[in-house]
């Protein structure tokens, strides 16, 4: 569903950064041509996807087809 939003311009930009409540893992959020914040989550779940390693989110992203990201440090 994201890499439709990227490739029909619903997207505007991806950030990395920390997950909130974790040591050292990461999340994915997006950000709409509205202005909202959209988030991955996991399969048929309102869970939030994390990352435990920076490049796998950045390589998410990549999938998605961004090829810029802001990174956000803890």
């Amino acid at each position: 569903m994201l890499r439709q939003m990227f490739e029909s311009g619903a997207l505007t930009g991806v950030t990395v950064a920390p997950a909130p409540m974790s040591d050292g893992e990461w999340v994915l959020i997006f950000k709409d041509v509205s202005g909202r914040e959209r988030r991955v989550t996991k399969s048929r779940t309102d869970i939030e996807k994390t990352y435990k390693r920076l490049n796998g989110a950045v390589l998410e992203a990549r999938s998605i087809g961004f090829k810029t990201m802001t990174l956000e440090y803890p």
